[in-house]
């Protein structure tokens, strides 16, 4: 099983594309779908400000492909009083597009 990286920049937005939250620095895993399963992806990214975990957040990537992933927090880093990193897990749900 080939297992491909991307790294890009992306936006992701809030449930219906409605309202983007942030642009982010995405590392993306993905398991080409294969006649057993379907495609699998998974990654991560940090943010200065908290989201809600959940599903339903849409991942543009920086190629035009979208894609619905649920998050959760893997690490909230403090680095300074004022700033604070928010490490997330994303976990797609469904083939990018």
């Amino acid at each position: 099983m080939t297992t491909f990286v991307n790294n890009g920049a992306g936006t992701l937005y809030d449930t219906g594309e409605i309202e983007t939250l942030a642009t982010i620095a995405y590392r993306i895993y993905r398991n080409p779908a294969t006649e057993q399963r379907g495609e699998e992806w998974w990654g991560g990214f940090a943010l200065d400000f908290p989201v809600a975990e959940r599903s339903e957040y849409t991942l543009e990537m920086e190629d035009g492909r979208k894609g619905v992933c649920s998050l959760k927090v893997r690490k909230i880093q403090q680095i300074t009083e004022s700033l604070t990193f928010y490490h997330y897990d994303l976990k797609g749900i469904g083939a990018l597009k």
